[in-house]
């Protein structure tokens, strides 16, 4: 950051693996599927926390592990599925569009600079912020 200051952001980007796009892979056993999300455009610089869902046209209610991230890493995660009843051919996922819709909670050191060189500090408690300038924290008197 110009003024020095090193902070960093909260982020609460969101996605999806998209219902064209999505690349369902074998698993090792032939039964299940796994997909790998790419979250490196968020510029994450802590492993966030991660939510995910199956979203697609039908069938997607009966699978297990929508909602189970593996391998969270700054730029990527991981997702297994399942059916409990029986395989999953990814010929059906794509058939009904089954994709991975995703919400990342964590921290970046993001552009939340003031044309003057003011930072905003705002991975505080809701309704909390501090206010930055040449390094020094603002009072609420302080004029900016």
């Amino acid at each position: 950051l110009s003024s020095g200051i090193n902070a960093e952001w909260p982020l609460r980007p969101g996605g999806s693996t998209g219902r064209t796009t999505t690349v369902f892979q074998d698993y090792s056993d032939g039964q299940n599927v796994f997909v790998d999300v790419d979250i490196s455009k968020c510029g994450f610089t802590k492993i966030p926390n991660v939510v995910t869902s199956v979203e697609g046209t039908s069938n997607h209610w009966m699978v297990l592990g929508a909602a189970s991230v593996y391998d969270t890493t700054t730029t990527g995660f991981r997702v297994y599925l399942n059916n409990v009843n029986a395989g999953l051919d990814k010929s059906l996922l794509d058939d009904k569009l089954w994709n991975i819709e995703w919400v990342a909670v964590g921290f970046t050191c993001g552009p939340h600079i003031l044309a003057d060189h003011t930072s905003v500090q705002t991975n505080l408690p809701v309704a909390k912020a501090l206010i930055y300038k040449n390094n020094t924290v603002l009072r609420k008197d302080d004029t900016i």
